[in-house]
């Protein structure tokens, strides 16, 4: 193997410069094409040795290598303002599942080059620097190099932790102007944790299922400002996706959930728990939801649910000088939805600051009613308009209590449920004989639809 000083000792980048008489592109790819040698005594670990590595074009892992578990570690790898290419690093074709761990690295894109693509093994990032992805003309899709191109395959896994990254030049420029995509993937069972992340178009696009997050936080706005204008850090395209993201800092953005990688057919948008997560905005963007979900336009109208979303323990914020109120969910093109068919929506043990308006599911509504007054008609209503999770619909009243202040009517227990309409989200309540019955009720509703099982209610 010509591009090695010793086949016998371990991969030290330092010998790989020198043979290649300083030559950073040479010695980089002949360092990864040591690294997966089919032979070898010292093949599986590099260490850059705390270099800083400049590279003009790709570096290119070799296929047919063998499965096996490999490191890169300890160093910067940065692309040259002149880059000629798209990714710092491919890792394309037929690579046998090679499970790649890369710790400590610095990732240096310089607005030319995102850092790496791959089809095919698990990459693993630990203790990672990622910057300033490829920049765009047009505003960031999948398509337009994201930083980190997890395509093809179910086996181009994602794992990251106790990482970073970053568009530092981006922080005073509008999100919906900026052009970089931190990560896209579009295999399944990714996993990110204690990662933060800043000033991108967006930091996540995911267009499979078992997406899971920890700890990590987000940030798409620009510091110190009453914002306008917003995108969402993180685009869940699925449909339905059974994801998890658990104690995770949204700032200034919101997470969109939509059908965009799912099948014509699909008429579901879901499959997601958020857990002890907190909301933070300066929004005076009157529509501006943390949540959204969005039909595509070319759905029927009145034909996509929500189902199996649980938002728990979660503090929803929005401040600033000029915060107009705001929504913690809401539905995008919600003329293609039918809020009267949603199931599985709990939204429960959450907290509200600032300029915002509660949401809950189930959902308890306190209420001064005035029953059985001349002319009023025999009962009054208590109004649900609003405050449940992505529009939904009242479909039923699950408890109701009363405290009589007034009337001439007798007893509390006069008082009843009469007719839901869920055209208004409002439920009326009514009292026995034409006598006046001033009071509050405090009532209990779910969005969610209750189906015939012969089972007792269970919401949560």
């Amino acid at each position: 193997m010509d591009y090695l000083t010793d086949n016998t000792t371990p991969l030290r980048y330092s010998a790989f410069l020198a043979a290649a008489s300083g030559n950073h592109q040479m010695a980089m790819q002949n360092a990864v094409n040591a690294l997966y040698a089919t032979s070898g005594s010292y093949r599986r670990v590099l260490d850059l040795e705390g270099a800083r590595i400049t590279l003009a074009s790709p570096v290119v892992f070799p296929q047919n290598a063998g499965g096996a578990v490999r490191a890169i570690h300890n160093g910067e790898v940065k692309a040259d303002p002149s880059f000629s290419g798209n990714y710092l690093f491919t890792h394309v074709g037929n690579m046998n599942s090679t499970n790649l761990k890369l710790i400590a690295i610095t990732f240096e894109g310089n607005g030319v080059a995102s850092w790496l693509s791959w089809n095919d093994g698990n990459m693993f990032f630990f203790h990672c620097h990622l910057r300033n992805p490829k920049k765009h003309a047009v505003a960031g899709q999948q398509s337009q190099y994201p930083g980190l191109n997890g395509t093809g395959t179910a086996s181009a896994g994602l794992w990251m932790d106790m990482c970073w990254m970053t568009c530092s030049d981006m922080a005073n420029t509008a999100a919906s102007q900026r052009t970089q995509v931190a990560i896209y993937s579009s295999a399944g069972d990714q996993k990110i944790f204690n990662t933060t992340a800043a000033y991108f178009r967006h930091t996540l696009i995911y267009d499979s299922a078992a997406l899971m997050m920890d700890g990590c936080h987000f940030f798409q706005g620009t510091p110190g400002t009453t914002m306008n204008d917003h995108t969402a850090c993180i685009k869940i395209q699925s449909g339905y996706s059974g994801s998890i993201i658990n104690n995770f800092y949204l700032g200034k953005s919101f997470i969109e959930l939509n059908l965009e990688a799912s099948s014509a057919s699909e008429r579901r948008i879901g499959g997601l728990t958020l857990n002890g997560c907190r909301a933070y905005a300066e929004s005076s963007q009157s529509n501006f939801a943390f949540i959204v979900a969005r039909a595509r336009t070319t759905d029927a109208n009145d034909t996509i649910k929500v189902e199996d979303v649980t938002i728990s323990q979660t503090i929803f914020m929005n401040r600033g000088t000029n915060a107009v109120e705001v929504l913690p969910t809401r539905l995008y093109n919600p003329a293609k939805f039918n809020p009267r068919k949603y199931l599985g929506i709990m939204m429960r043990g959450n907290g509200f600051d600032g300029v915002l308006r509660p949401q809950a599911n189930p959902c308890s509504v306190v209420q001064d009613v005035d029953i059985a007054v001349p002319g009023h008609g025999n009962g009054d209503f208590v109004d649900f308009t609003g405050l449940f999770p992505f529009a939904g619909s009242l479909n039923e009243v699950v408890s109701f209590t009363t405290v009589k202040t007034g009337g001439a009517a007798a007893f509390d227990a006069n008082v009843v449920l009469g007719a839901i309409n869920r055209a208004k989200d409002t439920a009326q309540f009514d009292c026995g004989g034409t006598e006046q019955w001033l009071g509050r009720i405090l009532a209990t509703g779910t969005c969610n639809l209750l189906t015939d099982t012969g089972y007792p209610l269970i919401d949560g």
